[in-house]
């Protein structure tokens, strides 16, 4: 087992280029980290771990989607869509990254985040209702990398144990 999941991710971050590159960035990546971070847990342990047929999950589920979910969707839409957009021709719902033009742990983190909502409800993040969210979404799943690792079996087996044990 892994501890301190989050101090690792911090350290691979930096270590190639996805933390920013200012203190400045630093810190707008961690707030949003902490924020993806804080839904995720929310999430984990008042809808996904609980038993499918649960009158507490539906309740947790209502009282999610009246709170922690709306509340990240505004906060994090309202800051991709005022990110200044350094590339000519960019949509007017920001260039989907957190800071500047870069990729950055924020954007991973929240695709995770994102990856979990769609589960939770197709109706929640789209192209259409959340555009600044959705760009994020799709830059990073258009990077070769992630490409790679999602194609890999190491993936594969992690998103099964997921599917299984969690329902995402």
């Amino acid at each position: 087992m892994i501890s301190e999941t989050d101090a690792i991710e911090r350290y691979l971050s930096r270590k190639f280029g996805f933390f920013g590159k200012t203190p400045f960035e630093e810190v707008v990546i961690s707030q949003f980290v902490a924020s993806n971070n804080t839904l995720i847990q929310q999430l984990v342990q008042r809808f996904f771990v609980l038993d499918k047929n649960s009158e507490l999950k539906a309740q947790n589920k209502e009282k999610l989607l009246e709170g922690p979910i709306v509340d990240w969707i505004h906060i994090h839409e309202k800051h991709l869509s005022e990110n200044p957009v350094a590339v000519a021709g960019e949509e007017e719902h920001g260039n989907g990254h957190y800071v500047g033009n870069s990729f950055s742990l924020a954007d991973l983190k929240a695709v995770q985040v994102i990856d979990m909502l769609k589960s939770f409800s197709d109706e929640l993040i789209s192209k259409d209702k959340t555009p600044a969210l959705w760009k994020v979404k799709e830059n990073v799943e258009q990077t070769p990398s992630f490409q790679e690792w999602r194609a890999t079996e190491d993936y594969q087996k992690l998103a099964e144990s997921n599917l299984s044990l969690l329902g995402y």
